[in-house]
C-alpha cells in the first residue's frame, strides 16, 4: 500500500474540475463530495506514476470508462472515502453495471481529508471472474462493513489486491493483464 499526503494544488484543481451535474446517479452524492474523493484518488495515482517514471495519459475528462492510459493499457482508479487507516480485511467494490466499461486494470484507493492510500490493483478480468472476489446483491448487508449494498456489485478484500510496486513493473514491461 502506498500513501500520499493530499497536496494543496490537488484541492485547488478539484474546485475547478468538479462538475455540477451528477456523473453517476448511483455513486455520486448530491454534494459532489464523491467527485472530489474520486479526483483525489486519480491525482494521487497520477503522482505515483510520475514518481515511478511511468509514461501515461490522463483521460478521465474524455472517458467514463477509464481514467488513465499507459503503454496501451487502460486503468480505472476506484476511490472510496475513508477517515481511518486502511485494514487488510477491508473491501473494495464495483457495481455490476460498470462491468462493461472499457478498462483493463483497476487501481483501488481510499481518500480521507489529508491523505490518499493506494491499496493495490487487479486486472478487470481477475476482479470479475477470479476466485478472490464475490458477488453481493442490492439490498443485502455486507458482512465485513455492515453497510447496505445500494446496487448489485462485485467485492474483494484489499489484502487480495496486487501490490502497487508490481504495477510499476507490469506497466514498464507491458505484461499480460490476465
Amino acid at each position: 500500500m502506498i500513501n500520499y499526503k493530499i497536496r494543496q494544488t490537488w484541492r485547488e484543481f478539484s474546485k475547478d474540475a468538479i462538475v455540477e451535474e451528477a456523473l453517476n446517479l448511483k455513486t455520486i452524492k448530491k454534494d459532489r463530495q464523491s467527485q472530489v474523493v474520486g479526483l483525489m484518488g486519480e491525482l494521487c495515482f497520477g503522482r505515483y506514476l510520475i514518481d515511478n517514471e511511468i509514461d501515461f495519459e490522463y483521460l478521465a475528462n474524455k472517458s467514463m470508462d477509464f481514467d488513465f492510459e499507459s503503454n496501451g493499457i487502460f486503468l480505472d482508479v476506484k476511490t472510496s472515502y475513508s477517515k481511518h487507516q486502511p485494514q487488510p480485511h477491508w473491501i473494495c467494490r464495483i457495481p455490476e453495471y460498470q462491468h462493461f466499461q472499457r478498462s483493463d486494470l483497476y487501481v483501488f484507493a481510499g481518500a480521507g481529508n489529508t491523505e490518499v492510500h493506494l491499496y493495490g490493483w487487479i486486472s478487470k478480468h481477475e476482479f470479475w471472474f477470479g476466485d478472490k472476489s464475490w458477488r453481493e446483491e442490492e439490498g443485502t448487508i455486507n458482512e465485513i462493513t455492515g453497510k447496505l449494498n445500494r446496487a448489485d456489485c462485485r467485492v474483494m478484500k484489499i489484502a487480495d489486491l496486487n501490490p502497487m510496486d508490481d504495477l510499476v513493473t507490469f506497466l514498464a514491461h507491458k505484461g499480460n493483464a490476465h
